[in-house]
């Protein structure tokens, strides 16, 4: 089952700040880990703390962080 991935305004933002390398690290970890299976419970619950204002779950990339919700 292929999933869409929809990105919000701020993360286009800061996805576009990005060199041509972080952003196809960041692309090829979200195509191999999201869009096939989402749903998949291997991606780090965040702290209960984050969660009140991001999502509440995270995939990490290199030394970056996404914040991800699986609807």
């Amino acid at each position: 089952m292929v999933c869409r991935v929809n990105f919000t305004r701020r993360a286009d933002e800061h996805v576009a700040d990005l060199t041509a390398h972080p952003q196809a690290r960041l692309f090829d970890a979200i195509h191999k880990q999201l869009v096939h299976e989402p749903a998949v419970e291997n991606r780090k619950p965040m702290r209960a703390g984050k969660r009140t204002f991001v999502a509440p779950r995270e995939l990490r990339v290199d030394d970056m962080r996404c914040a991800i919700d699986v609807q």
